[in-house]
């Protein structure tokens, strides 16, 4: 009898574990209008990422990561120079807009609003 219950008990655990939203997933999107350059660096010191992610001619991108704990992390592109910071946060999805040739103008939204 016990022996069933602690089946039962792990196959119970293996289910709820693939039904629960526990993802170490973070899901970046966004749109650059103005940006002349085709890709941008997306990066964070803490998780020791840093990745190079395609612009599309409309100025979207999409990236993701697996991260292990939250971090600050970075977008940069070339041309024009452009900067923004982001927290990067397992089992979260963040968009971020800007005009590149304003850093003043990022807006980012997603999860944490």
């Amino acid at each position: 009898m016990n022996r069933y219950l602690v089946v039962l008990g792990t196959l119970f655990l293996i289910l709820f574990e693939s039904c629960s939203n526990n993802s170490n997933t973070f899901t970046l999107t966004g749109k650059l209008d103005n940006l002349k350059s085709e890709y941008i660096t997306i990066g964070s010191a803490i998780s020791k990422i840093q990745d190079t992610v395609y612009v599309n001619e409309d100025g979207s991108f999409k990236y993701q990561t697996e991260l292990s704990k939250p971090s600050m992390g970075y977008i940069v592109s070339e041309n024009p120079q452009f900067f923004a910071m982001i927290l990067f946060i397992k089992g979260t999805e963040s968009h971020l807009t800007a005009d590149a040739s304003d850093m003043e103008s990022v807006v980012i939204s997603g999860d944490l609003e």
